[in-house]
């Protein structure tokens, strides 16, 4: 997929170039190798990994830059309509952090904490809307859900 293109797409999502941004440095597109360096964000590349694959998704490229030494990328998979973007804003307390699956947008806050049963749920299309616990994935979730879920578990 790799593309110098502005744009980065699929059939439900459209997301710009991490290495188009205005005033990137440090650029890199292509194969996302495994000692690839995600600084503070590699717990979470590594949760997410893990995640997808069990059901033998894996991640396959990455489009990554700096911008104001903040990172941003976007993470590709086997399966083009799932992705991770990570953006970090210019401004304290803004940016990005969220996978793609088809129409669905979640946050990779919740994602890391969704069961393999709920994955699985999502993969095969269910809104995660609809899961039996109310995640809430197109709109942020917030802690008091995380941590009613955690309650139902115990």
């Amino acid at each position: 997929m790799f593309t110098n293109h502005l744009w980065i797409s699929n059939d439900y999502r459209k997301i710009k170039n991490p290495t188009r941004h205005y005033g990137t440095t440090q650029k890199y597109q292509g194969i996302l190798n495994p000692d690839f360096d995600f600084k503070y964000q590699t717990d979470n590349f590594i949760k997410i990994k893990t995640s997808l694959e069990q059901f033998g998704i894996f991640p396959t490229e990455i489009y990554y830059a700096l911008r104001a030494n903040k990172p941003i990328f976007l993470v590709c998979f086997d399966n083009p309509n799932i992705f991770w973007q990570k953006y970090e804003g210019t401004t304290i307390g803004s940016g990005q952090n969220y996978i793609y699956i088809g129409p669905y947008k979640i946050n990779t806050t919740v994602w890391i904490e969704l069961t393999p049963d709920k994955i699985l749920q999502i993969l095969n299309g269910i809104d995660p809307n609809k899961l039996s616990n109310g995640y809430i994935a197109n709109n942020d979730l917030d802690q008091e859900d995380l941590d009613q879920d955690a309650n139902q578990d115990n």
